[in-house]
């Protein structure tokens, strides 16, 4: 991992629903590393090049976020990693 991400403690993932910028913050602040996450699930399944991996919520967003705000029909979902790319998802139900 270190070959292609060579400082992975301080990328920076972003969600944001529609025009509203939802949790951010920095690898560095996740409760598991990267490295433990993927030998962790990679001891329960396979993974191969290109498999995403969510974590949890962090505080700020969903159920924490004040006021409240849940995806509902027709709302855009975008997760990115600074330097990797983005995940655009459209929900219909």
């Amino acid at each position: 991992m270190a070959l292609l991400v060579p400082e992975p403690g301080k990328l920076r993932p972003q969600q944001t629903q529609g025009p509203t910028a939802g949790r951010r913050g920095r690898t560095q602040q996740l409760t598991f590393s990267a490295p433990a996450l993927i030998a962790k699930l990679s001891g329960v399944l396979p993974l191969v090049p290109g498999d995403v991996i969510f974590t949890r919520t962090s505080a700020g967003a969903g159920p924490g976020r004040t006021p409240q705000r849940r995806l509902a029909p027709g709302d855009a979902l975008v997760s990115s990693m600074s330097g990797i790319g983005e995940l655009r998802q459209q929900f219909v139900a």
